[in-house]
């Protein structure tokens, strides 16, 4: 479990960012269609 210190890898940051970016759009569309 040694070696991450680093705290969050490129690619779970990349993840992350797409996760949330579809997330917003979801919410964006959501909130033009009402």
């Amino acid at each position: 479990m040694r070696g991450r210190e680093d705290g969050f890898t490129l690619i779970e940051v990349m993840v992350a960012m797409a996760v949330l970016g579809l997330a917003v759009l979801a919410l964006i569309r959501l909130g033009a269609a009402n």
